[in-house]
């Protein structure tokens, strides 16, 4: 039902009559199913060629056909109300849509098996970093807490995985099948490049990091909209969801743009070293950096929970690398500088206020 309820919410987006609320509802059921957000796009893409300043291309045969057959029968069904220009058209819209979606999975390299294929499924729990090769070659390192999915199917007739965590990519080039990552927030499409991405449930930002190469990002919140990466730019996304603190006021928040293309960071200290790939080295780096954001990292980095027993010493910044330092080492050298206290107990670290 809930599938039925989609196409029923994308006919009426095509038609022009969703409302505010239907919107909001077809947004959700997007960033709930990861995997539905690309034949979304397309189907949306074959309505509107020339969505995003695309360069349009000539429709596929098939959908072209389908689309001049309900016309035809659109005019015959209602010679009245086509004359007088009145005819609800929403159940045709409900049915084209039905029927783009079954032009596009029976296009050539996009048929559906009668069964669901195997997932494959690799985690890392906290504390733990993985890497791994795919079935087709490309690499991936996988960060603390972080899930990677992708079904039998990959590498023969596509190339998509699901992600949810932080992981490094370096994709073999593949025109043919390009390389596309769903995430809760974004859709990222590559041929052959290496990037970081990083999308953690709950978490105020999300990123996507180019090292190399090309980087194709949609949006999957409102308009889903396009946004493509050269080199040694990043893409920072702000959770709505999360609102992000206001350091200067934190009883307040402060308004943040939903997407932003900033260039990626080096380290002041040793330029060599790009923060936001730096775990993939085993270096936990952070660069004025509040400690609210680095007990984040140390917490996927050592696998422990860290609570703050007063909300100011969240807002505490720092700049720093460790790699090979024990969890209690970490925390005494931050503390020297930090002025606060410390306690590592079977909850987790508890940071304090010094004691007077």
């Amino acid at each position: 039902m809930e599938k039925d309820r989609i196409w029923t919410l994308m006919a009426r987006k095509l038609a022009g009559e969703i409302t505010a609320a239907e919107q909001t509802e077809l947004e959700h059921f997007i960033r709930t199913n990861p995997d539905i957000h690309f034949p979304i796009q397309t189907i949306s893409d074959l309505w509107h060629p020339d969505t995003y300043n695309e360069d349009p291309e000539e429709p596929d045969a098939e959908t072209e056909a389908a689309y001049e057959a309900h016309i035809e029968r659109l005019r015959t069904a209602n010679p009245a109300a086509a004359k007088s220009g009145t005819i609800n058209l929403l159940p045709y819209f409900v049915t084209l849509v039905a029927v783009l979606i079954i032009t596009y999975l029976l296009l050539p390299g996009k048929k559906t098996p009668a069964t669901t294929p195997a997932l494959s499924e690799i985690t890392t729990k906290k504390g733990s970093k993985t890497k791994t090769v795919l079935p087709d070659g490309s690499q991936v390192w996988l960060n603390a807490n972080t899930k990677l999915t992708y079904n039998a199917k990959f590498g023969k007739d596509h190339r998509e995985v699901k992600l949810a965590g932080e992981a490094f990519f370096i994709v073999v080039p593949d025109s043919a099948r390009p390389f596309i990552i769903h995430t809760s927030d974004m859709d990222l499409k590559v041929v052959g490049t290496s990037f970081n991405v990083k999308s953690y449930p709950g978490e105020q930002t999300s990123e996507a990091a180019l090292i190399s190469g090309s980087l194709e990002i949609r949006l999957t919140a409102g308009e889903r909209q396009k946004i493509i990466l050269s080199p040694s730019q990043k893409l920072v996304i702000s959770n709505d969801s999360v609102p992000p603190a206001n350091t200067a006021n934190p009883g307040k928040t402060v308004d943040e743009p939903i997407a932003a293309i900033k260039n990626i960071t080096h380290f002041k200290q040793a330029d060599s070293i790009i923060i936001e790939t730096s775990w993939v080295e085993n270096q936990l780096v952070f660069q004025d950096e509040p400690l609210q954001s680095i007990a984040l990292k140390m917490e996927k980095w050592y696998g422990v929970p860290i609570h703050f027993e007063k909300e100011f010493l969240k807002h505490l910044r720092f700049t720093g690398i460790f790699e090979k330092e024990t969890l209690k080492q970490a925390l005494y050298a931050l503390s020297l500088t930090g002025d606060f206290d410390y306690e590592i107990g079977s909850a987790g670290v508890k940071i304090s206020p010094v004691s007077p």
